[in-house]
């Protein structure tokens, strides 16, 4: 398909439906539920898994459907985390070997012009970095699918249960 992705009826309905057009009233609804965690997930990415999908849960946008995105951004979040440490380790950029060339200089001792072939080196941005700023790139756009950015949540109003107040109107009321 061409153009924008589409965006789901609940985020359309908390983003307060800003184009206006008619909503999608035979949308699926996945039951909201955390996830079972998948098998393939390294114990790290499972750590990330356990309090990414409470979090999510707890924001009221985590349905049993979103497995899959999750556990690609416990993959993609590792894998900068890991990454990360290595430029932490060996910097951000990297001496590389870029051929030969001759130098002339004058010898202090003798007094003659000596001509001497020596390594040639750049320095360039390390792929290790290059790699790790991939890595966050990708979780990040995850991050802002399930509105977990400041300014995604930005976009997002949420639908308090009746009877229940958010945090705010629960601490102004205390201190009255």
């Amino acid at each position: 398909m061409k153009g924008r992705p589409r965006l789901p009826k609940k985020i359309k309905l908390l983003k307060g439906n800003p184009g206006r057009r008619p909503l999608n009233d035979r949308e699926p609804q996945p039951l909201r539920t955390i996830p079972e965690c998948p098998s393939h997930l390294t114990e790290e990415e499972r750590e990330v898994w356990d309090v990414v999908s409470r979090k999510l849960y707890d924001m009221g946008v985590l349905t049993e459907v979103d497995d899959i995105a999750l556990s690609f951004f416990c993959e993609y979040f590792n894998e900068y985390r890991k990454l990360a440490d290595q430029v932490k380790k060996a910097g951000v950029f990297i001496k590389v070997k870029n051929g030969k060339e001759t130098k002339t200089f004058v010898d202090p001792e003798t007094g003659k012009t000596v001509t001497k072939e020596v390594d040639r080196y750049i320095v360039q941005r390390s792929p290790v970095a290059a790699a790790r700023d991939t890595a966050w790139s990708i979780a990040g756009r995850i991050l802002a699918d399930f509105g977990m950015t400041p300014a995604a949540r930005t976009r997002l109003k949420i639908e308090l249960e009746k009877g229940k107040m958010d945090s705010y109107e629960a601490f102004r009321r205390q201190k009255r």
